[in-house]
């Protein structure tokens, strides 16, 4: 796919668009670009290629990573636009009810933690903020509540152990550890992905991610709007 500069939007929304599938060698992926849409509007760029998974789980991990690049880069308001009107209503449902990207965030609740330097810093926003402070300095993290906090210190403090070698774990057993880190209750899911994309920790991201993408996996369609509560339009 050609490359292009980034360009800042122009004020108002921007697009992330989902339409555009592709399988080749038996490898799905979602692709994208960054253009002007026919009304002059930006249209947010990314590209990922997964392995052999459901399609529709390379969809909500497109999301995803485009909305953590429309909010790294500066942008508040975002139009998701895909013709798959469920993978639309379960992230709009998990995120917003206006799809302005600005009502995501969270006021911080005035926690404080004391975390340690390697878990800290998989996080790159974290990085970037422990870098160009003082020492001593207590980094805030406007976008996410104590409680979410604390789960994402406990992912990162478990994964750091497990590269370090500090906690004798296996492979399969820090997997099975992941697959019940995520078996909570949908708003605190919702709550881990937003934490882990205001943190641009790419490997939860994932993790939340491939989560609610296998919420729905071989659901019908009044099953999955049961799932995420979502109201049928099309009922009288």
């Amino acid at each position: 796919m050609t490359q292009k500069h980034w360009q800042p939007p122009a004020p108002g929304w921007i697009k992330i668009n989902v339409d555009r599938l592709i399988s080749a060698n038996w490898l799905h992926a979602a692709v994208g670009g960054v253009f002007t849409g026919s009304e002059g509007e930006w249209l947010v760029g990314f590209a990922m290629r997964t392995g052999i998974i459901d399609i529709f789980q390379v969809e909500v991990r497109a999301v995803l990573k485009g909305l953590k690049l429309a909010w790294a880069r500066g942008c508040r308001q975002v139009e998701l636009k895909s013709n798959n009107a469920f993978l639309i209503d379960i992230i709009r449902n998990g995120f917003t009810a206006t799809s302005n990207m600005a009502e995501i965030r969270r006021t911080s609740d005035g926690e404080t933690f004391e975390v340690e330097e390697a878990v800290a810093l998989q996080s790159p926003t974290i990085k970037n903020l422990y870098e160009n402070s003082c020492p001593g300095n207590v980094i805030p993290v406007p976008g996410v509540t104590g409680n979410i906090l604390s789960k994402v210190i406990d992912y990162g403090q478990k994964h750091v152990d497990a590269a370090t070698g500090k906690e004798n774990i296996s492979v399969d057993e820090l997997k099975a550890w992941d697959d019940d880190f995520v078996k909570v209750d949908q708003k605190t899911l919702f709550d881990l992905i937003l934490a882990a994309r205001s943190l641009n920790i790419e490997s939860l991201l994932d993790l939340t991610g491939r989560t609610v993408a296998n919420m729905i996996k071989g659901k019908t369609a009044d099953e999955i709007r049961t799932t995420f509560n979502i109201k049928n339009d099309l009922e009288p």
